[in-house]
């Protein structure tokens, strides 16, 4: 049963097609993408992050974004979202009749260069340029902000530059935010004290958490998390991705570890377990590596299916 501390339902996010296979080596077929996609909206995500609409060239494992969007089956209850990364992403997904897109920012400069090629400054004039074309168009945003809690190359950002940023955002026009343990070294203390910071000056029902398990840190930071009410996680099937430019912060929060955990706190999601375990144990064959999610390398073993 769940206590009256934690929120009843959790809505989780599903990255892995995008944030999971853009970091690996292998590069799955268009055919292959779309199969995972139907096959993970067949287990009752709300929301699936499909693909990234950026330079080909330094994300070649998501080079289709075209072709996976134009194979998709509409018609299925998910929402089918895409990074973008500048103005000619966006163009792109435009044409391709995308509804729902997600943008990038951070607090540090180092990682903006290196990740989306431009100023922090710069960023956020990119961010309204695209936010004011989407709506007009009649998309959703929703913007990343990365290295919330540490740099790779910075180290420690202070609450205050995130705090500075977010209220940035807003006054762009900006409703919904995904906040990134890029590095993931944040820790259930520091996550508590920084978020609620945050929730002060955004709606708490706007802010999704994205946490990577580099440091084995992403479910005791989620369960940090759902004390202070928040209700919205990004997370990868099989634990796939990570970041390709936080050199080391490999590790996704895997859906299944956390379905798992939520399940046995009485917490709703509406997501099938089982049927995201199934897929994790295809799609880690299919990668040819290891299953990264504890919880669904267990349930898809021979001894636990009898």
């Amino acid at each position: 049963m769940t206590s009256d501390k934690y929120p009843a339902f959790v809505d989780i996010i599903e990255v892995g097609p995008r944030d999971g296979l853009q970091s690996e080596t292998k590069i799955l077929t268009t055919t292959q993408k779309i199969i995972l996609i139907h096959d993970l909206s067949d287990c009752g995500y709300r929301e699936i992050e499909v693909s990234s609409f950026v330079k080909p060239s330094l994300v070649p494992q998501l080079a289709d974004a075209e072709a996976v969007f134009n194979g998709l089956d509409f018609s299925k209850n998910s929402i089918y979202s895409a990074l973008v990364a500048n103005q000619r992403g966006f163009e792109r997904a435009l044409d391709c009749g995308v509804h729902h897109i997600a943008l990038l920012t951070t607090p540090s400069e180092s990682f903006c260069q290196r990740n989306i090629h431009c100023s922090v400054a710069e960023s956020l004039e990119r961010i309204k340029s695209i936010n004011d074309q989407a709506i007009i168009n009649g998309m959703t945003v929703k913007v990343y902000i990365s290295c919330v809690f540490n740099c790779p190359y910075e180290k420690v950002i202070s609450t205050s530059q995130v705090s500075i940023l977010i209220e940035s955002l807003m006054d762009i026009g900006c409703h919904e935010l995904s906040l990134a343990d890029t590095t993931g070294r944040a820790t259930p203390g520091e996550v508590v004290n920084r978020i609620t910071e945050y929730i002060q000056i955004f709606p708490l029902d706007h802010i999704s958490l994205h946490f990577h398990d580099t440091y084995g840190q992403a479910l005791a930071n989620v369960l940090a998390c759902l004390q202070v009410g928040l209700h919205r996680f990004d997370t990868s099937v099989a634990g796939i991705g990570g970041c390709n430019f936080s050199p080391g912060a490999s590790g996704n929060l895997a859906t299944e570890d956390l379905l798992f955990m939520l399940q046995g706190m009485g917490i709703h999601t509406n997501i099938d377990l089982e049927k995201v375990s199934v897929v994790g144990d295809s799609l880690s064959k299919l990668l040819g590596h290891a299953n990264g999610s504890r919880v669904g390398h267990q349930l898809t073993d021979n001894r636990y299916l009898q």
